[in-house]
């Protein structure tokens, strides 16, 4: 029977280089977003003392070797429980021959890892905000942190984007105040009617006259 295993994220990855996906004595490498096949059989040789193993490996020590013995779906069952919260599915089907049950498999598996990844940013934000109250926990993220935070497509911590987020001038408020085409259109139509609307107004208004007459007159002084 055949096994495939398809990853969201690589083990190990570019920012966690030494955390394998390792079960059951047997190490196999996964590479994000690739599906591979696993071997029929997994064989772990391994050996009780050094007299038969010697200084090196040798044809002889090989077989004094014991052997631990896994078949695929045994090896498959075990990287699922460790690994499938981090994005890891498994199929029978080859993903080539049956694609539409395969991506639905993939968009499972990115589901879960973003998951996992919301998880460790809501995780160190918490020990953020603790050192900002309390003195206690950190403010540099981890490598691995830091990259959850651009797949997850977030600003990294104390970066001007995220200073920009918190302020309200994040990249889509930025790009909701834009103005179309469509709306430039609107803005110089009611521009032009009040302009329109003002000149009415003032072709139609009537000039007020004041009435000078008395306060312009000089007073005259009764001599009798």
């Amino acid at each position: 029977m055949a096994i495939y295993i398809y990853s969201a994220e690589s083990f190990p990855g570019p920012t966690t280089p030494n955390e394998y996906c390792q079960v059951l004595g047997h190490q196999i490498l996964l590479e994000a977003g690739k599906w591979i096949k696993l071997p029929t059989r997994f064989e772990r040789p391994y050996w009780t003392d050094f007299r038969h193993r010697g200084e090196s490996v040798t044809n002889k020590a090989v077989g004094y070797a014991q052997r631990d013995v896994h078949v695929n779906d045994e090896v498959a069952t075990e990287i699922i429980m460790r690994f499938g919260f981090r994005g890891v599915v498994m199929t029978e089907n080859d993903p080539e021959g049956h694609r539409y049950k395969a991506i639905e498999l993939e968009k499972q598996a990115i589901a879960q890892n973003h998951k996992w990844r919301e998880h460790i940013v809501a995780r160190f934000e918490n020990e953020r905000k603790m050192r900002n109250l309390t003195g206690h926990g950190r403010l540099e993220p981890t490598p691995y942190e830091l990259e959850c935070y651009r797949v997850l497509g977030l600003p990294e911590p104390g970066s001007i984007d995220e200073i920009k987020a918190e302020k309200g001038l994040s990249q889509p408020a930025a790009q909701a105040a834009v103005l179309t085409p469509e709306m430039m259109d609107l803005i110089q139509e009611g521009l032009q009617a009040r302009a329109e609307r003002n000149a009415t107004v003032s072709a139609t208004a009537v000039p007020l006259v004041t009435d000078t007459t008395q306060a312009d007159a000089p007073t005259q002084t009764s001599t009798t």
